[in-house]
């Protein structure tokens, strides 16, 4: 299993590189976010969020997906002007991560909307995940590393020896042990006048 150590929090160009052709040729890797640890792979291929599913244990739906900037959310979401406020002055400027749920474009390509014609994205504060996600083009899927109903994994040592069951990831980016157990904030954005806090 391929592993590459993040350098004060970045890598260097060759390592971007790589890890850009892995994830648009379907590969899936966990990796330090804003938060935990988590499970990623190319939002836009079935294949992979059936992978990712089957790693963690569990029935299949939607994931968080982590966007590079605003216009990657306008690209397949609707975003009025009262809601681009929002995420700017509470999202943007907020120290604890932030996932906000709004209405999907009726042709987007992405495997992780809801049922309910949703999508919930988030925009990291890692740099290391925004320039894999500039030069991707494609937003990431997004889940905590580990089986479904077990604690979330905080040392990829775990996963290098054998963690999952059904599978292992192709690769790892490691930033050594992630003392954080906590999950970014949830907030439905799609009516502004009636934000609701779903997870604290």
């Amino acid at each position: 299993m391929k592993e590459f150590k993040l350098n004060e929090g970045k890598l260097n160009n060759n390592e971007r590189d790589e890890i850009v052709k892995r994830i648009l040729k379907g590969e899936v890797f966990a990796t330090p976010t804003d938060t935990i640890y988590g499970l990623s792979g190319r939002a836009d291929k079935m294949f992979v969020n059936k992978r990712i599913s089957n790693l963690k244990e569990r029935e299949e739906k939607p994931f968080i997906l982590l966007v590079s900037n605003l216009d990657m959310i306008k690209k397949y979401c609707y975003l009025n002007k009262d809601q681009e406020k929002y995420f700017k002055d509470k999202v943007l400027n907020s120290s604890r991560p932030v996932t906000i749920i709004l209405n999907a474009k009726e042709n987007t390509n992405l495997t992780t909307v809801n049922k309910n014609g949703t999508l919930a994205l988030r925009l990291p504060k890692s740099s290391f995940l925004i320039k894999i996600i500039e030069k991707l083009n494609i937003p990431l899927i997004s889940t905590s590393l580990n089986i479904s109903g077990k604690k979330v994994v905080n040392n990829l040592d775990e996963i290098k020896y054998g963690y999952f069951r059904n599978d292992k990831p192709d690769f790892l980016i490691n930033s050594g042990i992630n003392y954080s157990n906590k999950s970014s904030r949830l907030v439905d954005l799609r009516d502004v006048l009636y934000t609701k806090i779903i997870r604290e």
